[in-house]
Parts: C-alpha cells; structure tokens; sequence
C-alpha cells in the first residue's frame, strides 16, 4: 500500500460512516459508483472553468474535479468533514 493510500485510509478511518456522506470504502459498491459518475458527468462542465461544491463532504469529489477545473472551492456544513478534506 503506498503512503498516500495509507493516509487516505487513515482519513476514511476517523471519519465516522453515518450514511449521510460517500466515504470511499465506507459505502457500498453501488452507491460508491452512483457518486463516481456523477462526477464524471460534471467534469465536462468544470473543464477549465472556476468550480464552486457545495455539500463537498470528505472532498473526494473535489479531488477528482481539480484535474479539470482551472479553480475549485468546496463547502460542507461538517467542520468534521471539512477537517479531513483539508488533511488530504
């Protein structure tokens, strides 16, 4: 497993899974694929564009946008979830 792998493992282990947010390798298969491509349908908006997530949660979602977008910014109501997108 490589470090960064650890770390993001490390990250989804503190977060607690309660079903109200994706936590990659928390949910299940499904609902992790649901998200994922709906990510890939708005990449095609965010190509080279300033991006605004609200409701980013873990900040996975921002992490796969940022290769596109010229800017992203991501906002969640969870402080918890805010603190561990900007650990990652």
């Amino acid at each position: 497993m490589s470090i960064k792998n650890e770390a993001e493992s490390a990250i989804r282990e503190e977060l607690p899974w309660t079903g109200e947010r994706l936590i990659p390798d928390k949910a299940g298969d499904h609902l992790e694929v649901e998200h994922r491509v709906r990510y890939a349908f708005a990449q095609r908006f965010a190509q080279g564009k300033r991006v605004l997530e609200v409701g980013g949660g873990e900040g996975y979602g921002s992490n796969f946008l940022a290769q596109y977008a010229e800017k992203i910014d991501a906002i969640d109501i969870s402080q918890e979830a805010v603190g561990h997108a900007e650990e990652e």
